[in-house]
This record gives C-alpha cells, sequence and structure tokens, in this order.
C-alpha cells in the first residue's frame, strides 16, 4: 500500500509543492505553537485539496452518464480514478501527520527545503491545467444541455 501512494505522489502534480511545503514546515517546527500552528495549516490544505477531488472525481464520474463515445467515457472514468486515488493519497498522509503530531515525536532533521526546477514546475502545471483544459473541454461538449 505504502508503494501505492509513493507511486502517485511521485505524479506530476502541481498540488505536491504546497503539500511538500507545508509538510517541509511542520517537521522543521521547533515550538509547540509553532508545530499546532503547522499541523493545522497542513491539516485544512489537505481537507480543502480533498474536497475539490472528490468534487472532480464527482464530475468525471457523472460524465459516465452522457451520451458520448466510448473513448470520452474512458478519459471520463480516468480522471475520476485519478481523482479518487489523489484523495486516498491526500487522506493517508493527513492520518500519517496526525499520528506522527499525536505521538509527539520531532525529527528535526537537517533536509534542506524541498525545490523544483522551473522545467519541473512547467511540467507539473502543463500535467495538471492540460488535464483540467482537456476534461472540462469535453465535459462542455457532451453535457446534456
Amino acid at each position: 500500500m505504502k508503494s501505492f501512494f509513493r507511486f502517485i505522489g511521485m505524479l506530476p502534480f502541481i498540488g505536491k509543492i504546497g503539500i511538500k511545503l507545508l509538510v517541509y514546515h511542520f517537521y522543521q517546527s521547533m515550538t509547540a505553537s509553532e508545530r499546532k500552528q503547522s499541523y493545522l495549516h497542513l491539516i485544512v490544505f489537505l481537507a480543502y485539496s480533498i474536497l475539490l477531488h472528490a468534487t472532480q472525481a464527482m464530475v468525471g464520474i457523472q460524465a459516465l452518464s452522457f451520451n458520448s463515445p466510448l473513448w470520452v467515457k474512458v478519459i471520463s472514468g480516468l480522471y475520476a480514478i485519478i481523482n479518487i486515488c489523489v484523495i486516498l493519497t491526500q487522506a493517508y498522509l493527513g492520518l500519517r501527520i496526525t499520528n506522527f503530531w499525536r505521538r509527539g515525536m520531532c525529527p528535526r532533521t537537517n533536509k534542506a527545503m524541498p525545490e523544483w526546477t522551473i522545467s519541473e514546475v512547467a511540467t507539473m502545471l502543463a500535467v495538471t491545467f492540460g488535464g483540467q483544459i482537456f476534461f472540462i473541454t469535453l465535459y462542455l461538449w457532451y453535457f446534456p444541455w
């Protein structure tokens, strides 16, 4: 199961930039109040992200019922499955962070702040927004007005 979540985390989606930065700040917090504030920021961000991905997954599932060609149904199904996988990964991360916070563990390793090159960010933007725009275009094209 852990390898599944690592695989999803390796995919080039733009949301992982915000998540990794929040996780980094959570792990590097020194005082209890900093740690609590970082934990709350991370959990709120994950909850909001899960809510948005759940909405997107429901839209993908709804698009399966449209009178559209098979290839559009396949794309809609993949869109829904990818969003569900992202939801599961974010929920897993939230549970791990909550467990870590409740135990009071303090890793405080000397890891550097996560950084990405311009090409990595451009790839993440292209994959995320390109997929969104492609799906929305198909959704609106075959939406039963």
